[in-house]
């Protein structure tokens, strides 16, 4: 059968035309796929590593505090390098800072001052200068410098002697609570120095002190008690407070308390025990104990009897400033043997030593 040219004309253009599709979709194609690909998003550089800042001490964060001029800042600096508060005690890198903390009006930093001038401490010894810093500090309400500045009229130190003014500053820092001023004070009326004696107002001023575990005023609340002076007699009272001294480790208390033992008052007598506590006092570096010691040893009186031990004693007190001390001593070396005199001198080192131990064992235990 013969194809009519019409119909193979029709094939040929409908393949043409098929052709025709293909190729427009496959460039289609192309044109939809083959957009420009987006630039890459560059990787972050990367981070150094951080490293851990150490925590700013308190002596460097005071020293950048004092630096930038804080007063509160420069006081604590210079107390922490006067009294070596975790770091070496450092009398001059003190006075620096106490110096421009006080120069502003700080009350303890001029009462720090006043101490480093009076005991040389990073500067000479000077006065008439704690004097003026004491002033200052005790303007502001400060009763240790008032205390101070009491001793200093007392004993006529950078300024002219005057009682009056010692008295009146002891009064101030008594009176603001200052344990070392109402000692004074009531040992001002307990002997009636300076003002009228008056049992009462003493006792009233050695209680005061003695609340506050001072050994000294202890021992004086226990001796008015003992003796029955502006309170009834009461040897336990006065007992009790001995011992609170002793515990404070007060020489005096164990004197008063040596005594209560050798005169029978509220104990039996008991010799022994009165020597014992008298040791106790000797060790403490209290003098009278360390020349009743002595005499003790010399008489054999509660111990066994050794003028070598009774002279070493003598020597330690004498040693200490005691002047009747020094006398015992010098006529017993002039009756001891060579041997004994070598052997008290040698006894004598040995409990200097061991008071100095033990008072280092005190400061640090």
């Amino acid at each position: 059968m013969k194809t009519s040219p019409r119909s193979s004309l029709g094939s040929i253009a409908d393949m043409i035309g098929y052709v025709a599709l293909v190729l427009i979709a496959v460039v289609a194609g192309f044109l939809y796929f083959d957009e420009p690909t987006p630039p890459k998003t560059p990787e972050p550089a990367p981070v150094a590593p951080r490293v851990a800042t150490p925590p700013e001490s308190r002596l460097d964060r005071l020293t950048r505090l004092a630096s930038s001029g804080d007063v509160v800042s420069q006081r604590q600096l210079g107390q922490v390098y006067y009294h070596g508060m975790d770091v070496r005690r450092d009398y001059a890198e003190a006075l620096k800072w106490l110096r421009m903390a006080g120069g502003k009006g700080d009350m303890i930093a001029a009462q720090l001052l006043g101490f480093s001038y009076a005991y040389g401490h990073g500067t000479k010894v000077d006065f008439s200068e704690a004097i003026s810093w004491w002033r200052l500090a005790a303007g502001k309400g400060d009763e240790v410098s008032s205390f101070e500045l009491a001793r200093a009229y007392l004993d006529g130190k950078g300024v002219e002697k005057s009682e009056s003014e010692a008295l009146r500053y002891c009064r101030i820092s008594a009176e603001k609570g200052d344990n070392e001023a109402q000692l004074f004070l009531g040992y001002f009326y307990y002997e009636g120095r300076i003002v009228e004696q008056s049992y009462a107002d003493a006792f009233f001023w050695f209680r005061k002190s003695a609340v506050q575990a001072n050994p000294v005023a202890q021992d004086f609340v226990g001796i008015m008690y003992r003796d029955g002076r502006s309170v009834p007699v009461n040897y336990d009272e006065a007992i009790r407070w001995f011992g609170y001294s002793i515990a404070h480790r007060g020489g005096l208390g164990c004197y008063s308390m040596a005594g209560m033992y050798r005169d029978g008052k509220g104990f039996a007598n008991d010799e022994a025990k009165a020597s014992e506590y008298f040791l106790k006092g000797a060790m403490l570096e209290h003098a009278d104990s360390q020349v009743e010691l002595a005499r003790r040893y010399l008489a054999g009186k509660g111990l066994v009897a050794d003028p070598v031990e009774a002279c070493a004693w003598y020597d330690v007190a004498a040693r200490k400033g005691d002047s009747d001390a020094a006398v015992a001593r010098d006529g017993m070396l002039r009756s001891l043997s060579t041997t004994q005199v070598s052997s008290a001198r040698a006894r004598s080192d040995a409990l200097i030593g061991l008071i100095k131990d033990e008072k280092a064992a005190r400061r640090n235990p």
